[in-house]
């Protein structure tokens, strides 16, 4: 580097100072949404992640020579996006969405770089910037559509190879055994580090969007491809040979050596279409700083720049304080369950394995209602003020023990309660070597039937809003199949009706305990 070039670096000496203490109060006010990110870089699927600040940090660097011929500028849009993406923070963090969190923390490193050295600079490596996107895990609402497509396309393929398959869904069953598309198989990892790898190779090779866009969208449809293919060697290699490969290093093997071969196809593929011309420059004005629009920043500037920009990335975590000592109230705690129910005598409940396994829940209370050879099973769980890894809607909640039960598909259906009009439920089937059980499930807040994850967020930011606490409810029945699915659901619908106003009232602070003690609650700090 020549000499002119390092004084011009140390020109803005106060600046990097900025960039440095601000990025030092980011890691150290937002350590845990930071711990999660790199906690799923350690999974496969998003190992790429490790790589991405040190492929940022490279581009800027082969940018330093046009950099030092920029001015000295400032952007208070830059500081405004910082406190913006701060309440957005905590917002996500109040409502439970993990990956708008972390978004907005890494979004933070480029909204500190606009405001600190201005437009100019952040025009010129904002593609190192914009980069930044892929250190975020996410992708994972993709995992049923790629396993749908997966399992599709093994299908089909073997159908071709003249091989009998029955479809069920992700599952296949061929002579020589049955298959299942997993979560592992879902190629997920593959698209992922696929559309990292091509982003970056494009910014090499195209200089327009749309070649770029083009190119990226075919890398997708291929690692798709490839996944599918990887999956149906697999099931070939099974059903013509001894080879136990559906799980271990050949199973791996197998799997790096077609992402290989996807990469190799890529990368020709890419220079067989890239420009023969080099990008086009920025105009020299912009480099001069000829352009009479740039803000003119001295040390005194930008050092108050780098105050506001602390308090900025600040704001999140005291507003998350703040709110927290308001909206955290002491669990309540419910007098139990209804102690009896028209005809229903209530009883202990007996068996472990019909407990809902719900994570984080912050009170759960138990019981069984038997009348004559009929019974019904009750759970009842509280959450309050949910988190992320405690959420009452969740995919890794389960409304009865899934290791030792199977579960089918899940129904809707509208109960007509006397007095109280339509209630939504949710209706499973859950089998377990020669039983089977009829599971009703629904979740309330506020008295309201709630139907689904976007909708209790809604739910929780509006109470945000408000200054109220969210104290969710998931109120689960079932009970055993002894003759048909369809006698049981007339055995809940009754058993409902009259259930429904007494647990309404245990479920209030103005119960009695002669009333709503079957059952002492187990209650978890939250």
């Amino acid at each position: 580097m020549s000499n002119a070039t390092f004084e011009k670096l140390v020109d803005k000496r106060i600046s990097v100072l900025v960039i440095v203490l601000v990025s030092a109060a980011i890691g150290l006010l937002y350590r845990e949404t930071i711990a999660s990110i790199v906690s799923i870089w350690k999974s496969d699927a998003f190992a790429h992640g490790f790589l991405v600040f040190p492929v940022c940090t490279y581009l800027i660097w082969r940018k330093r020579e046009a950099l030092t011929k920029l001015p000295l500028s400032y952007s208070s849009i830059g500081v405004t996006t910082l406190v913006g993406l701060s309440v957005l923070w905590w917002v996500s963090d109040f409502i439970g969405i993990q990956v708008i969190m972390q978004l907005s923390v890494i979004a933070m490193v480029p909204a500190a770089v606009l405001a600190t050295f201005g437009v100019p600079v952040a025009k010129e490596i904002r593609f190192a910037l914009l980069y930044l996107v892929f250190a975020v895990p996410f992708g994972e609402f993709l995992i049923p559509y790629l396993i749908d497509f997966t399992a599709s396309f093994s299908v089909e393929a073997l159908n071709l190879f003249g091989i009998p398959v029955f479809a069920d869904g992700r599952f296949f069953h061929v002579p020589s055994g049955s298959f299942e598309v997993a979560k592992a198989c879902s190629g997920l990892k593959y698209v992922i580090a696929t559309v990292a790898m091509t982003v970056l190779y494009s910014h090499f090779l195209f200089s327009r969007l749309l070649k770029s866009a083009i190119f990226v969208a075919f890398s997708i449809i291929l690692s798709m491809v490839a996944n599918g293919f990887r999956a149906t060697v697999i099931v070939l290699l099974l059903h013509y040979t001894d080879l136990d490969i559906a799980a271990g290093q050949d199973h791996k093997a197998i799997g790096l050596i077609v992402y290989v071969l996807v990469v190799i196809v890529l990368v020709l593929v890419g220079n067989r279409f890239r420009d023969t011309t080099n990008k086009v420059e920025p105009a020299k004005a912009l480099h001069d700083g000829s352009n009479q629009n740039t803000k003119r920043a001295t040390d005194v500037v930008v050092a108050t720049m780098g105050f506001l920009l602390i308090l900025g990335v600040a704001t999140g975590p005291f507003l998350k304080y703040s709110s927290h000592r308001i909206m955290a109230p002491p669990i309540e705690v419910t007098a139990g369950l209804p102690t009896s129910v028209d005809y229903w005598a209530a009883g202990k409940f007996v068996d472990n394995s019909l407990r809902p396994d719900y994570v984080g829940y912050s009170q759960m209370s138990l019981g069984r209602y038997t009348r004559g050879n009929n019974l019904v099973d009750v759970a009842i769980i509280r959450f309050v003020n949910q988190k992320q890894g405690a959420e009452i809607i969740n995919e890794t909640n389960s409304v009865i023990d899934s290791n030792e039960w199977k579960l089918g598909n899940v129904e809707r259906l509208n109960i007509d309660i006397r007095l109280a009009g339509l209630l939504t439920v949710h209706q499973v089937l859950a089998s377990q070597s020669g039983q089977s059980r009829l599971i009703w499930y629904w979740t309330e807040v506020d008295d309201e039937t709630v139907s689904g994850a976007l909708e209790m967020k809604l739910i929780q930011f509006r109470h945000l809003l408000a200054g109220k606490p969210v104290i969710a409810t998931a109120i689960v029945l079932s009970t055993p199949i002894v003759n048909s699915a369809e006698e049981e659901h007339g055995l809940l619908r009754e058993f409902l009706s009259v259930f429904y106003f007494s647990l309404q009232n245990c479920m209030s602070t103005e119960a009695t305990s002669l009333q709503c003690s079957l059952d002492a609650p187990d209650v978890r700090e939250s």
